[in-house]
């Protein structure tokens, strides 16, 4: 399997002995107990899984999940529940787990401190694939406003070379006349390719950071197509649900946004949804492919199957086929029965579709989650290129 798209929710199994599966690398975690990662993998658009084991003793404060991938590294995330502790003084574990054929791998990194419970999410690797190809870099960005009043950004560093954080101080890019605002911005997914890692605000762009260099410095890259938006007197919405960003298998970055108006200040009803697709050429972002939905839902393809005409949700880029992008859709937010459809967006057209399957058991919520998507944005990967191992069937 070339590629996988990862749930970012880690199944927490007590109990059982994992080893049976050549994906399974342990570890320990800052409170003492063993806790062994291992794979699920099922080929796109399914979701693929990790599991992580652990003794009945263990448990988590909400719910362990990946913060990002590049390689064969993901990064993990995890707060330690402690017994008679209160849960503000509970630890917050960083695991980085390595997919091998033979020799997968699984460390926990050393605490960055308490603070960071609130902010892990905004957290990247990047895998540098020089030298003896097993060093990484680990890094977490964040603004704020100076002594002086100045807007600078504390870039968090880890480095495998190092073994240590490290905290820098940089400048923000630019200001508001190329649409950038620093004080509105809030990370939505981080990234990395090459030797640059990326953290997208989906209401902006993206902030770039050569993360390596010795001085760096950030560069700020506006989405194309869409408006600004830097009130949030109504809260910033899930814009996770509409848009995405991602690096294909042949390394261009790729930009989706699916238009219902949900982010527009202004918007008549006249207007119809639609789904653009942009990449990125080194200095501008090229539109290559634009579907109005109205066309999608009066296909004959759409019309034959049993989808609803709704707005397609949670894009996801296909790494491999060209001009193919994963949806999620349901008929309301009430709905327990979700599908995956799968479009090509050269023709407009459904090319096939499927009831999404969660893996995940939510016992405790008293009706059948099978089908159901949870609203959380998944991760493309490429982790599992390296195995050399069929999925699951």
């Amino acid at each position: 399997m070339e590629w996988c798209i990862f749930d970012r929710r880690l199944m927490h199994i007590h109990g059982g002995s994992p080893f049976c599966s050549s994906t399974a690398a342990g570890a320990e975690t800052s409170t003492g107990q063993t806790v062994i990662v291992s794979l699920r993998l099922e080929p796109p658009p399914l979701a693929s899984y990790m599991e992580i084991h652990t003794n009945s003793s263990l448990s988590f404060y909400g719910q362990a999940s990946i913060l990002a991938a590049h390689g064969d590294l993901a990064l993990i995330y995890g707060v330690v529940a402690v017994k008679g502790a209160r849960p503000g003084d509970y630890p917050g574990n960083f695991f980085l787990y390595r997919a091998s054929p033979a020799f997968p791998s699984l460390r926990r990194l050393p605490s960055p401190g308490k603070p960071w419970r609130g902010r892990a999410k905004f957290t990247g690797v990047l895998h540098l694939h020089g030298g003896g190809g097993d060093d990484f870099v680990v890094a977490h960005l964040q603004g704020l406003e100076g002594a002086e009043g100045e807007e600078v950004a504390e870039l968090f560093r880890f480095s495998s070379g190092s073994g240590e954080w490290g905290l820098l101080r940089i400048d923000m890019p630019g200001d508001a006349d190329r649409d950038f605002y620093p004080q509105s911005w809030y990370t939505d997914t981080v990234f990395s390719d090459g030797s640059f890692m990326y953290w997208a605000d989906y209401h902006q762009g993206l902030l770039s950071c050569g993360i390596c260099a010795e001085n760096p410095c950030l560069e700020f890259i506006k989405f194309p197509g869409i408006e600004t938006r830097i009130d949030f007197d109504e809260g910033r919405g899930l814009p996770e649900i509409l848009r995405t960003v991602c690096i294909s298998s042949s390394g261009r970055m790729w930009f989706i946004d699916v238009d219902d108006g949900r982010f527009r200040s202004r918007w008549s009803s006249l207007c119809s949804p639609s789904v653009t697709v942009w990449s990125w050429k080194g200095t501008e972002w090229v539109q290559e492919h634009t579907m109005d939905l109205g066309e999608l839902w009066s296909s004959a393809k759409y019309r034959d199957s049993y989808l609803p005409r709704t707005v397609p949700e949670f894009p996801v880029l296909d790494m491999e086929e060209n001009g193919l992008v994963h949806f999620i859709v349901r008929e309301s937010d009430d709905s327990t029965e979700h599908w995956i459809a799968t479009i090509d967006m050269s023709t407009a057209t459904l090319k096939s579709h499927r009831k999404y399957l969660n893996q995940i058991e939510t016992l405790h919520l008293g009706y059948d989650t099978t089908n159901m998507f949870w609203d959380s944005a998944h991760l493309s990967s490429q982790l599992c290129r390296c195995l050399n191992i069929p999925a699951r069937n």
